[in-house]
């Protein structure tokens, strides 16, 4: 169950993917971004958002991929994929 506030209903698109994928059994890709400081290696970044996707209930350990999105100012922007 996901809830939504009023005003981001109104000022944003919505779709829901997962019920069309659900009814011809096809797997849903979930991506969430977090921000990590250039202090800590990338490579274990990568190994830790993969485990913690491994970790994770219902989530297919065929798929899961991490990008790095952006290099800011002070962090750097990693998305994991599952």
């Amino acid at each position: 169950m996901v809830s939504l506030s009023k005003a981001t209903v109104l000022a944003a698109s919505i779709t829901n993917d997962s019920l069309a994928r659900r009814e011809i059994n096809e797997p849903v890709v979930i991506a969430t971004t977090v921000f990590i400081g250039y202090d800590l290696p990338w490579r274990q970044v990568h190994q830790l958002l993969l485990e913690a996707a491994a970790t994770t209930t219902c989530i297919s350990q065929e798929l899961p991929f991490v990008l790095q999105t952006s290099l800011n100012g002070f962090l750097i922007s990693y998305e994991l994929n599952a």
